[in-house]
Parts: structure tokens; sequence; C-alpha cells
């Protein structure tokens, strides 16, 4: 048999096992005693048949009253078991053969004594706590100076890490006003660049038109020399007179009559016989 301790108010489970040396019909009963109470009545737990060497545990249990006495708890357990070989003859009739056993639970003490036991559980298990942290506390506290020196290790860093963020913040800031100024004097500047490209092209339309005005003057002298001499060469054959030209340095000349007329050979201007300059455009003929 077996079971667990007792205690008032609660559940006594209990276990009883039943081994047959030969196939036989079983019965087994228990009465529990409880200090205070007494006996219980008798109760039927298992009724079957066990066959040779075969073992059967039998479960039960019982409440334990909250008002139990002081004493001892004790289970009676009574194994009935019948077979054609195993009986007992009574008046010539045959009745089970019995085995009785008694089985001491355990007790159940004065519960001033239960409570100072739990109290001394309780601080026990309190004292091995406390032990246990005062075993462990050197290494807590070995382990406390390394993580001291770590982070006085690490706070160092960090304001060296300041400083050093303190002085890009500030190269930052002064590069940030440098491109502002530069980005405002490149903006005037591509200003400056647009008014000099507007008056760079209109210089080159005045120095265009410049240019062309000589090539255009000497175009309409020519012109103008060519249209005067066709002019000259229909009033000579107008009176039947020949004009003789003679080409010199200086330029043309028509004889006419015995006088020479000199013409501007860049505008085709007719001057006196003698001139050196041509009295339209200035220019020397002579």
């Amino acid at each position: 048999m077996g079971s667990f301790t007792p205690r008032r108010g609660e559940a006594l489970q209990y276990w009883i096992d039943v081994k047959a040396h030969s196939s036989v019909d079983v019965i087994v009963n228990v009465a529990i005693y409880v200090p205070g109470y007494g006996w219980s009545d008798w109760q039927k737990l298992w009724e079957g048949h066990v066959y040779a060497g075969e073992e059967k545990r039998v479960y039960g249990s019982y409440q334990i009253p909250d008002d139990a006495d002081v004493g001892s708890v004790v289970i009676w357990c009574t194994v009935l078991y019948y077979s054609p070989d195993d009986y007992e003859v009574i008046a010539g009739k045959k009745y089970y053969a019995d085995y009785s056993t008694l089985y001491v639970a355990g007790s159940l003490s004065d519960p001033s004594v239960e409570y100072w036991a739990s109290e001394a559980e309780y601080w026990k298990s309190q004292a091995e706590y406390w032990e246990g942290l005062y075993n462990s506390s050197s290494v807590w506290k070995d382990r406390y100076y390394e993580l001291l020196d770590d982070y006085n290790a690490l706070s160092e860093e960090y304001g060296s890490l300041v400083s050093e963020y303190s002085a890009l913040k500030r190269s930052f800031d002064a590069m940030v006003n440098n491109y502002t100024k530069l980005k405002a004097e490149y903006d005037h500047l591509l200003v400056i660049n647009e008014q000099l490209k507007r008056e760079r092209d209109a210089l080159l339309g005045q120095v265009s038109a410049l240019q062309l005005m000589p090539i255009l003057a000497a175009l309409a002298g020519v012109i103008a020399g060519a249209v005067t001499m066709y002019i000259h060469q229909r009033r000579g054959r107008a009176v039947g007179v020949k004009p003789a030209v003679v080409e010199e340095a200086g330029g043309r000349e028509e004889v006419k009559g015995g006088e020479k007329a000199v013409y501007c050979p860049y505008c085709g201007e007719e001057n006196p016989p003698g001139a050196l300059y041509c009295k339209k455009c200035g220019k020397r003929i002579g």
C-alpha cells in the first residue's frame, strides 16, 4: 500500500497493489480511521478476476475533515479472494478467504504545530534564497565594476564624439554660408552675363554694319562712275567727238577739247583737271 500525506480539509489519495499467485476472484474493501471521527464504513474499491502472476493496482481517496483531531490516519484494507483451491469453509459453506493489512498513511499534527512548521519551511527557503544572493553578491559586485568601467569609457568616447560633431557642425554651417554667398554671386554673374551677351550681339550688329559701309560706298562709287562714263560716252557719240581716256596712277582722265577732266575711281565723281582729291568722297585721286 501507499499514500500521500494526509492534511485537514483535503482528500487523501492512496493505492493498493494486489498480486495473485493463482487465478482468483478478488474483492478489495477499505475502511479509514480519522482521529476524532473513528473508523469509516467499509467501502468496496474494486471487484474482479486476477490471473496467476498478474498484479493489479487499485486507487482510492478519502476526504479528511477540517476539524479532525490530532493523531494518525490509518487505512484498513481487506482483500477477499476465492478460487477452487482458495476458499474458506464455515459451517459447511464456502466463503472468500481474506487477507487484511493496516497502513498508517500519516499523522495529523496540532494546527499550531502545522503553522509553525510551515513558517519554519518558509523561513528556511528565505534563508536559502538570501544565502544564494550573498554568495552571488561578490560576482555581481565584480560585474558592477566592470560595467562601470565600460560606462566611463563610453562616456569619454561620447564626449569626444560630441566635440567632433560640434566642430563638424560649425564647419558645415560655414560651408552653407559660403555656398549661399557664392550662389548669390553666381546668380548675379549670370544676370551680368546675359546683359553682356545682349550688348555683344548689339555691338556685333553695329560692327557688321560699319564693315559693310565702305564696301557699299565703294560699290556705289563704281556704279556711279560707270553710270557717269556711260552718260559721257552717250554725249560724245551725240556730238561726234570720241573722248580719249588716259589711265594714270591717281585715277581715270578724259580728254575733252584739250582739257583733262579727272573722274574719281571710288565714287565716279567728275573733278576739275589736275584735281588731287575727289570733291565728293575726299579720297586721293591724283
